[in-house]
């Protein structure tokens, strides 16, 4: 029965558990296909399935973190050393017989029903950790008491059921969005400072990026993650610590005060709004003032031995770029950008209020307003077709709108494949229901 429900998952899955096609993959699709290997093994062992998404992606993060392990090649990326795997006195370090694995005391099993136990093969690693956390139980209590037999660390243990913690929040295992700490509307600025001495307390570094904005100015989670620490410090002030799924935890200080209801434990995304700017620290708790307003963002890496601090400078410059760019888009595209999905025949949803057909708004171009006109005539069954020129925004759009016994449609055809100053592809035609 068991290698009948195995070969079933198999041939679902299309045979995806061949690293060398994964490498071909998109990123959606590697999101896709990961998932459909997760939920296959929750209903084939019980283990709920995003612990497996967690324990894989603890594990997806130490490598990349880590010279002494190869990087991961295909969909999963649980690591087995060829000794775990085979056994310790396996003379055959790479041996695939499970026979000869569990004569010598190794943990490999065969996952996909072949009479082979590949540590290369995707099925099969995500089956024998699936079967190592099984020995244990499926209740929450027991996968963390597997996982500290497993692992030997404490923290693992924790990362890995914050990440499971995130995943089951959220339903799905694409969390790649960021978000720069500060609104882009508030006057602030920074400069790198990662590494610059550093003399209250006794001599150190600096293991940070200041930013400096007024008082009380929101501060924002940067990433997907789960709350660590809150609380006072002597250097910090007012602080709080937020751990992503890549293991990296993002320090936050000098904060004025906490946003309502925050707290250890609570899952975050990115844009939440976590406290506001301030100058506590340098003292007991309450001390403030002692320096300019500016927040303390921190970036430290976890890379399952230990943890260090790094330059949060390039992320930060990277996130604030992206959100511009994201802002900085017309309200035309703005529109389809959310609606419109590479392949689908339709955008759903309705006009927006400055695209309304037959009156006169204006076109939100960056910050500046341009008067739009629309032409919108339908007789009967016959279609007809008007220009215009949004005063000067750089494209010139052609408008057709056809009635029928169809839901009524308008596309629009751009004379350029590129908005120039939104910097944003648009697919040829856009199609939108009205």
């Amino acid at each position: 029965m068991r290698y009948i429900l195995l070969f079933c998952i198999v041939i679902g899955l299309g045979f995806s558990a061949i690293p060398a096609y994964a490498k071909e993959r998109s990123d959606g699709e590697m999101y896709k296909k990961r998932m459909e290997l997760y939920k296959n093994m929750e209903t084939f062992t019980q283990i709920p399935w995003y612990v497996l998404a967690a324990i894989d992606q603890y594990e997806r993060s130490i490598r990349f973190a880590r010279s002494d392990l190869p990087k991961p090649s295909g969909l999963i990326s649980i690591y087995f050393s060829p000794e775990k795997w085979a056994g310790i006195a396996n003379p055959d370090r790479n041996d695939n017989r499970p026979l000869t694995i569990t004569l010598f005391g190794g943990i490999g099993k065969d996952g996909d029903g072949d009479g082979k136990a590949d540590r290369n093969n995707d099925l099969d690693v995500l089956y024998t950790m699936s079967d190592n956390l099984l020995k244990y139980g499926t209740d929450d209590d027991n996968i963390e008491i597997a996982l500290w037999h497993y692992y030997k660390r404490d923290k693992a243990v924790q990362l890995i059921t914050e990440k499971a913690k995130i995943y089951n929040t959220f339903g799905t295992i694409e969390l790649t969005d960021q978000a720069f700490p500060l609104p882009l509307g508030y006057n602030y600025n920074y400069r790198s400072t990662w590494g610059d001495r550093r003399g209250w307390g006794g001599r150190r570094i600096h293991e940070g990026t200041d930013i400096f904005a007024d008082y009380g100015v929101p501060v924002r989670a940067t990433c997907y993650g789960v709350v660590e620490m809150k609380g006072w410090n002597k250097y910090g002030g007012w602080r709080i610590g937020i751990r992503d799924l890549n293991n990296t935890y993002h320090y936050f200080a000098h904060l004025s005060g906490y946003a309502k209801n925050i707290h250890v434990g609570q899952v975050v995304k990115p844009g939440m709004v976590i406290g506001g700017v301030g100058s506590t620290g340098y003292g007991p708790p309450g001390t403030s003032g002692k320096f300019p307003p500016h927040l303390h963002y921190g970036m430290y890496k976890d890379n399952g031995r230990s943890e260090w601090s790094f330059d949060p400078y390039p992320y930060l410059q990277r996130w604030e770029y992206l959100e511009k760019q994201k802002k900085q888009r017309c309200g035309y595209c703005n529109h389809f950008a959310s609606t419109y999905s590479a392949g689908a025949a339709y955008c759903t949803g309705s006009w927006p209020a400055h695209l309304a057909p037959g009156n006169q708004y204006g076109l939100e171009w960056g910050r500046e307003p341009l008067p739009i006109t629309f032409v919108y005539r339908v007789k009967n069954t016959q279609s007809t077709m008007r220009r215009y020129n949004a005063a000067a925004a750089p494209v010139i759009l052609s408008f057709s709108a056809v009635r029928s016994t169809a839901p009524r449609y308008c596309h629009f055809r751009c004379k350029t494949a590129v908005h120039r100053r939104c910097n944003f592809p648009l697919p040829a035609v856009h199609h939108a229901y009205t």
